[in-house]
């Protein structure tokens, strides 16, 4: 049986701990007898076991404008709104 494929909370943490996708919370669920992480903007990958541990294949984009209203919502540190509205 392949690590993407069982599933257990141990197995979900490890996936989370593993992988990172720049600009996306993702959150883990296992669905169709194997793993998925997903955004809030509704980008979604399948979890796919690789020699080296995971890899990710993505199979929807979600909203690319989730994350700039996520950004105009909760500026980080050193952000700064100018008159155009945009988060620099």
């Amino acid at each position: 049986m392949l690590k993407s494929e069982i599933n257990t909370p141990e197995m979900e943490r490890e996936i989370l701990n593993t992988i990172s996708i720049d600009g996306h919370f993702l959150t883990a669920v296992f669905e169709h007898g194997h793993w998925w992480v997903q955004c809030a903007c509704g980008a979604q990958w399948s979890v796919v076991d690789t020699s080296e541990g995971f890899d990710t294949e993505q199979v929807s984009q979600g909203d690319e404008d989730f994350h700039v209203l996520d950004d105009y919502a909760n500026p980080r540190e050193g952000d700064y709104l100018d008159g155009d509205d945009d988060v620099h």
